[in-house]
């Protein structure tokens, strides 16, 4: 069996970038609904939602930018410590 090292942002990024997820086709708004959820470990509040899907559908950030700041929140990384994960980076 071979040790492979996986951080939390690498292993939630394997999950939102895998085919299968993608295949979903999920609105902006529910992408960042599934970010709240993994990354912040709690429902997002309406306004929240509404400013991070309109960032994505305006061309100022990308499903994977907003992905990368989520990951390197402050909220991720308790969660990463609490369960004494390396937080890593996306």
């Amino acid at each position: 069996m071979r040790k492979q090292n996986c951080t939390g942002c690498s292993a939630a990024k394997n999950f939102f970038t895998s085919a299968e997820f993608i295949g979903f086709k999920l609105k902006n708004e529910e992408y960042v609904r599934r970010l709240y959820t993994t990354f912040m470990g709690r429902d997002p509040e309406a306004s929240e939602i509404a400013y991070w899907a309109g960032e994505i559908r305006s061309g100022r950030q990308t499903k994977e930018s907003v992905m990368a700041f989520f990951g390197q929140s402050e909220e991720f990384t308790n969660i990463c410590k609490l369960y004494g994960i390396d937080r890593g980076t996306i």
